[in-house]
Formats: C-alpha cells, structure tokens, sequence
C-alpha cells in the first residue's frame, strides 16, 4: 500500500518502485514479516496515520546545518575541462561510445545519467526546426523519476559541433535502435548502473571531493542558469523538476524547445576538440 500510494502520487518512477519492492522483499526475509509496531523508520511514519501504531523514531533527525543546495556540489569550469580532458583520452583508446557522449551530454543538458543511457535513436528528432532529445518513457526498458521529467530539449550547439547528430545518424544509418547499445539492458537498477560504476572510477582517478559526482553537471547546469538570473520555471522545463505549483504542474503545458534555446546556449564549457 505505501508504494501503491507513492505510485499514484508521481513521487516514484519504475527504478524506485522496483528498488523498494525488491528492498522491502528482503527485509522480511532478514527480520520475518513483523507486526508493523516492531518497526521503525519512514515506513512507519507512513503507517502511523494509516494503522494507528506508534513511531519511536517520530522527532528524532539528524542535525541539518546546510542548505539543501549545498548538498551536492556544483563543478568549477576546471573540473569540467578536466572531465572533458579525462574523456578524450579514453576516447583515443576505442572505447564505448557512452563514456565519450555522456559526460558531454551531461554538461550541455543538465539530464540525469540514466536517463542519457537509456535513449534510443529515435529519442534525437527534429521539432520545429530543431534538433532535440526526447526523454520519455517510449518503451518498456525506459523509465523516468516522475511525470514532469518528461520533456524535449533543444541540442546544444556545442554538441552538434562536437558531432553528436553524426554520431546518432551513423546509428540511424547501421540500424541500430539504441544510443548506447554496449550498456547492458535487464540490470534491476536500470540503464545507469553500470555508466554509474563507470564514473565512480572516473572521478577517483581525477581525485574528485566529496559531493562531486556524474550527479553534480546537472547541479552545475541549474546553478549557471540561476546565476544568470534564468527564471524558475525554464530551468524546471530543462531538467524536468516539477514546478512546484499547481497552476504550472496541473494546466500548464510543456515548454516549446524555441523558448529553451537562448536558455541552453547560456552553458559554455568549451570543449576544443572533437571526441
């Protein structure tokens, strides 16, 4: 019942859904299928109201002293250089493509890593004029966060300099379906898993600090914006946060990739050579 709830309530996608199920499953295996008042945590809150029992764990938090912004860190412009410096040379060695598009990807559209590694060709399409990617959930191997991650996004000029439309045409071209096909599909956790564990040692071998992730491009796309005084609801266009209000959530439509591109064009990474 409480997955059930956070499923009708958009609060989870597929991967939450299957993760705590699959969770959920082996914690009963570990502890046995206890009444609900020998168990604490947020599944208890959750049950509080729903069943009657008490929290023991209701008040008691963790002491919170910083923002919620400076959780995750955003990347200077060096650190982004360095990833991009890092990228070429793994490029030079014939390696997967995901590990030369994605940090790219990544920089210039603010998208999360699992959604990037589970497009298929036909997610780059062209939408009045311009090129764009689509994240969607347009096949059963696809899943996003929640509804209002769904979006299509103008391509970023430095991409297509960068041979990102080739790249996507020579898969159209050999009949390939997916972006990334060497990203294995079937992996519980989904398309990111494995670019996930890829960029773990990315970022060990550049000695990156806490908090400095795959996870922090996004971070530095939404803070670039919002330095450049960016308006709430275009950044929550491009990267697909909910816009907090029901007038925007509930009958607002999606933004025209026209009103993104003067917004995308703001991120300047400069990248010099083509991968």
């Amino acid at each position: 019942m409480f997955i059930n709830e956070k499923l009708f309530a958009d609060a989870w996608g597929k991967h939450e859904d299957t993760y705590s199920k699959k969770t959920y499953s082996h914690f009963v295996e570990v502890v046995g299928d206890l009444p609900l008042s020998d168990i604490n945590g947020a599944l208890l809150k959750w049950a509080k109201p729903h069943y009657g029992c008490d929290n023991p764990t209701e008040g008691l938090t963790i002491a919170q002293k910083r923002k919620v912004s400076e959780l995750r860190k955003s990347l200077s412009d060096d650190r982004v250089r360095q990833l991009f410096a890092v990228t070429k040379q793994e490029t030079a060695k014939g390696i997967a493509p995901f590990k030369c598009w994605l940090p790219y990807l990544g920089a210039y559209t603010g998208a999360r890593i699992a959604e990037l590694a589970q497009l298929y060709v036909d997610d780059v399409k062209i939408v009045d004029g311009i090129p764009c990617i689509h994240f969607r959930e347009g096949r059963p191997d696809q899943s996003l966060k929640s509804l209002s991650c769904a979006r299509i996004i103008p391509i970023h000029s430095k991409l297509i300099e960068l041979g990102f439309l080739k790249f996507v045409e020579q898969k159209y071209q050999t009949g390939k379906t997916r972006l990334f096909e060497e990203i294995p599909s079937g992996n519980p956790r989904g398309y990111g898993h494995k670019p996930s564990l890829w960029f773990t040692k990315v970022r060990n071998k550049m000695r990156w600090g806490d908090g400095e992730s795959f996870h922090s491009l996004r971070h530095t796309v939404i803070t670039k914006l919002k330095r450049n005084g960016v308006s709430v609801d275009l950044v929550a266009g491009l990267v697909g946060h909910s816009h907090g209000s029901v007038t925007f959530d509930r009958y607002g439509k999606e933004y025209r990739p026209k009103d993104l591109v003067a917004v995308l064009e703001q991120l300047t990474n400069e990248p010099s050579r083509k991968p």
